[in-house]
């Protein structure tokens, strides 16, 4: 059995190398509705990368699943997420609701939410440094919902009680194919916090659907294996 050490070296490895594939280089996203000195292109690719590489963790075998040392099975159906424009404007659009109270319930699923406090001497200005760093942190933590209960069913199949995983299971839905992200910088200038927002495409997750097909990677691929991520946008079939 592979040490703890190996793995997560093997991990940043894979990391490292997806982030700066040909393929992974999306760093001209532009969505001209929704521009502004905050919300640039390298904030679109940071959701973009990290949300594939999570994803590729997970179809690959490498994820754990809830608080055991078993691990989700490889994915034959894994989709590489694409950034999508429209569903940024629905995001952005949630965001602005300026909402700190979101409960996970399978009933309203489609987006992923999360606030930051900010400190009362913030600058919307200093969002241009940062926001990168604080999305990247926000799409970790919905991750991590993965680790931190009860592990998901050997068939993948959420039921009522796995509520608490929400976040994960949005972002590893294989069916997903696309996903748009925003915020706004809401509240008084003594109470402000930042609302971030990601909103996946359609079909959601939903209770009683497996979030994915358990298998060889890519093996359900109809065009181009990325990674273990099946894109099926492309133009071509390749491993």
């Amino acid at each position: 059995m592979a040490s703890i050490t190996s793995v997560v070296i093997s991990l940043l490895v894979l990391e490292f190398t997806v982030i700066h594939s040909e393929v992974f280089r999306y760093s001209e996203i532009n969505c001209p509705k929704q521009n502004s000195d905050l919300f640039r292109e390298i904030t679109r690719a940071t959701i973009y990368h990290k949300h594939n590489y999570l994803r590729t963790v997970l179809a690959n075998g490498n994820q754990q699943n809830g608080r055991t040392t078993k691990t989700f099975p490889t994915a034959t159906n894994m989709s590489l997420l694409k950034y999508d424009c429209e569903l940024e404007e629905i995001a952005m659009n949630i965001s602005k609701l300026c909402r700190k109270d979101f409960n996970h319930n399978f009933n309203f699923v489609g987006s992923n939410n999360a606030t930051l406090d900010l400190p009362t001497t913030f600058k919307n200005w200093d969002l241009h440094h940062y926001v990168s760093d604080i999305v990247y942190d926000f799409i970790k933590e919905w991750w991590i919902a993965s680790v931190s209960g009860a592990p998901l069913a050997a068939d993948l199949t959420p039921t009522t009680a796995d509520w608490n995983m929400i976040p994960f299971l949005q972002m590893a839905n294989a069916a997903t194919t696309r996903v748009g992200c925003g915020y706004t910088v809401c509240g008084s200038s003594d109470q402000r916090f930042l609302s971030f927002v990601c909103q996946y495409g359609e079909p959601h997750i939903n209770v009683g659907v497996p979030i994915y097909k358990s298998g060889t990677p890519c093996s359900d691929c109809n065009k181009k294996c990325i990674f273990g991520l099946c894109d099926n946008e492309a133009n071509q079939f390749s491993i």
